[in-house]
């Protein structure tokens, strides 16, 4: 499998624009992109069980990054290793090491990368993931017909804001119900008419109010909307960047819902519901897909164009449904996924510095 893998992406690193090196160890396939801020080395190599062929990962890495330098020494050097493997967790000694390493992990069909890596490299991210579409792994199934990839992953951010909206809600009905609109404006739904944006002690119910559900049905779709999609969305933003992102659509979506009441005069209207966060999710893997031109899990623009079409259509033919907060929470993480994206391209090309060896 390793093997075949490996054979996928030498061909698409050289599709892309890489020029293939002559490796100086032998056991590695290395390529190499010039450009005008340095040259970006890439080395593929295959770990067996823990055990790197070729020799230590260090000296293996050394050897490939000298001859690279030696060939242009008026270039930095930006050198990355992408460590083919069964079995990541295995392998992570190998981020010990001066030299950055991803980790591309066979067992599960999933590019890994560790916290105290780099989250980037030109366009490689693209191509792995490329990669894993039309590999030897785009056929693995598992008897359900899904490509073997752990349905929990680790994600903790999305599933602490899926276990807050349980818990919320079993205190609520534990209480008294989801359904008594007093009740749940004690714990932070918006009454349009009661809700004074002048004043700062009321500011809390924007984000308070994403977190509140109208019964069972009403959370259980959103939880589970949001159980298949966030955690795609957590893994390409991060787990902090994921936090920031879905409060924001929140209070983005909060505040489009409490104009919208407002401008059309409907001020007794309570409102709650994670709805305008996760079309925010939803929005910001659409423009993720399209602006990094991958695909994620099985999830496609088509999928989530469909997903969003449909919700809609439903809420404007169905009475008491918050339209204003899906179009606005859609919009917003459009908006906010691109602005990240954009960040994340720029960073992706060193301006100064390399490795000195």
């Amino acid at each position: 499998m390793i093997s075949g893998m490996r054979k996928s992406l030498d061909r698409l690193l050289l599709e892309h624009g890489y020029r293939s090196q002559t490796p100086a160890t032998k056991k590695a396939s290395v390529y190499v992109k010039t450009l005008p801020q340095g040259r970006f080395l890439v080395c593929l190599l295959s770990d067996e069980g823990g055990r790197l062929a070729g020799g230590s990962f260090e000296s293996v890495m050394e050897a490939e990054a000298r001859k690279a330098y030696e060939q242009a020494p008026h270039l930095p050097l930006y050198p990355l290793a992408v460590v083919l493997t069964e079995a990541a967790s295995i392998s992570r000694s190998y981020c010990q090491s001066r030299f950055p390493a991803w980790f591309f992990d066979i067992g599960i069909g999933r590019l890994v990368i560790y916290e105290d890596q780099p989250d980037s490299f030109l366009d490689l991210r693209g191509i792995l993931s490329e990669a894993l579409e039309g590999g030897p792994l785009a056929g693995t199934r598992s008897s359900f017909g899904r490509r073997k990839t752990p349905i929990f992953r680790l994600t903790p951010v999305n599933i602490a804001l899926i276990a807050v909206n349980i818990l919320l809600f079993v205190i609520i009905e534990i209480i008294g119900s989801t359904y008594d609109a007093d009740l749940m404006y004690d714990f932070g739904a918006i009454v349009v008419r009661e809700l004074d944006l002048g004043n700062p002690g009321e500011w809390w119910r924007l984000v308070a109010c994403a977190f509140l559900h109208f019964g069972f049905s009403h959370l259980f779709n959103n939880m589970l909307v949001l159980l298949y999609l966030g955690d795609n969305l957590e893994v390409e933003l991060g787990p902090w960047r994921y936090l920031a992102f879905y409060l924001a659509c929140a209070v983005i979506s909060s505040l489009v819902s409490y104009a919208w009441y407002v401008f059309k005069g409907d001020t007794n209207v309570i409102s709650a519901g994670a709805s305008g966060a996760i079309f925010g999710v939803v929005g910001g893997l659409l423009a993720t897909i399209l602006m990094k031109r991958k695909k994620l899990e099985d999830i496609g623009p088509i999928q989530l164009l469909l997903l969003a079409g449909f919700t809609i259509y439903h809420g404007v033919t169905s009475a008491g449904v918050n339209n204003s907060a899906h179009i606005s929470g859609l919009a917003a993480g459009i908006v906010l996924a691109a602005i990240f994206c954009l960040h994340d391209r720029e960073r992706s090309i060193p301006t100064e510095g390399g490795m000195r060896l």
